[in-house]
């Protein structure tokens, strides 16, 4: 009977520390310039609102590398822990995810937004303790 229960401990902390854990903002490291394609998308541009996208960090899929398309156009790639922010024009928008180099599985996520003056967005790129890749809107 401990033994069982021994067994169910550890299989729960290990299924838990193979999900990532969310990054604030605040405490990422920003996506360097080497991995921005498109460098019009950042900076502070009046009549523009800026959209965060930050990247879970942990084990668990540490070694993908995902790319970020904004509007079908490559923006940047980004890594466990970062976070980058862009300014886009109002209106709809649709976020894509790709992965799929070397050991990482081959994903392709989108998510459409409606973007307004005043009402800054952000996403979240997290990875689920089954190993599922998700792009979610968090704000």
């Amino acid at each position: 009977m401990r033994f069982a229960l021994f067994v169910s401990v550890i299989a729960v902390a290990l299924l838990t520390g193979c999900s990532t854990s969310p990054v604030s903002l605040d405490s990422a490291t920003l996506v360097p310039s080497e991995q921005i394609y498109s460098q019009e998308y950042l900076g502070e541009n009046e009549g523009k609102e800026k959209v965060h996208v930050i990247r879970d960090e942990g084990i668990l899929g540490s070694a993908c590398t995902h790319t970020v398309f904004i509007d079908n156009k490559k923006v940047f790639d980004i890594d466990p822990g970062q976070a980058i922010t862009v300014a886009l024009e109002p209106g709809n928008h649709v976020i894509r995810l790709t992965s799929g180099a070397g050991i990482c599985p081959d994903t392709s996520l989108s998510e459409s937004t409606v973007l307004e003056l005043g009402e800054p967005q952000t996403f979240r790129i997290s990875i689920s303790s089954n190993g599922q890749i998700m792009l979610s809107r968090i704000k």
